[in-house]
């Protein structure tokens, strides 16, 4: 981490700025008298502000694949379980992106704890926990189980991460069709509708 030391003459006082981060820093007063002592003082200080920056960033690296980022941020849920600031993850072009609900320092931080890695990550904001649209998706996999959708051509749904949303898959996605479905199954605006065709399995 890069540390932003600054060092300023009041009068008979030495200020001595040393910014961290975006969120914290540290102020020293150091009396002008005894130069040369005071000079040391500064130095010392500065060293050891680096040195404790450096502990705190130790915990993840820097170098790791994508793979083994995931790879990480799965293990980490076996053991802590899934966040509930988490909207959804997805990888494009080797970088791997994480949706979030509401965007902390401590949350960003708990992210690349988690990846035990800052490289190739990449955070942005959305609108649904991913806890949340799992509960729909729970509601619709028991409606599909109990009903017959036939006519409204329904055949299925998923979590589109990457979106933030439940996907409907629909034979007939013209606006009337996707009006039933609202009324006769459930409404949300969370949902999505996609053109599919009825899935066979032999």
């Amino acid at each position: 981490m890069d540390i932003n030391f600054k060092l300023y003459h009041y009068e008979k006082v030495l200020l001595c700025y040393f910014k961290h981060d975006s969120n914290s820093f540290s102020i020293l007063l150091v009396p002008w008298k005894n130069m040369v002592w005071n000079c040391i003082r500064i130095i010392s200080f500065a060293v050891f502000i680096i040195s404790c920056s450096n502990k705190k960033n130790s915990n993840y690296i820097d170098t790791l694949t994508v793979n083994e980022v995931i790879s990480n941020w799965k293990n980490s849920i076996k053991e802590k379980g899934e966040p509930p600031y988490l909207g959804g993850m997805y990888v494009e072009n080797g970088i791997v992106y994480f949706c979030i609900t509401n965007d902390t320092y401590n949350i960003r931080n708990d992210i690349f704890e988690r990846c035990k890695s800052s490289n190739g990550v990449i955070i942005k904001m959305c609108g649904n926990s991913k806890e949340s649209l799992m509960q729909q998706i729970k509601i619709l996999d028991s409606l599909l189980l109990e009903k017959d959708f036939t006519k409204l051509k329904y055949y299925g749904h998923y979590l589109d991460e990457r979106r933030n949303k439940v996907v409907i898959m629909l034979g007939d996605t013209s606006t009337s069709n996707i009006a039933s479905f609202r009324k006769s199954v459930i409404d949300s605006p969370n949902l999505i509708f996609e053109k599919s065709e009825e899935m066979f399995f032999e």
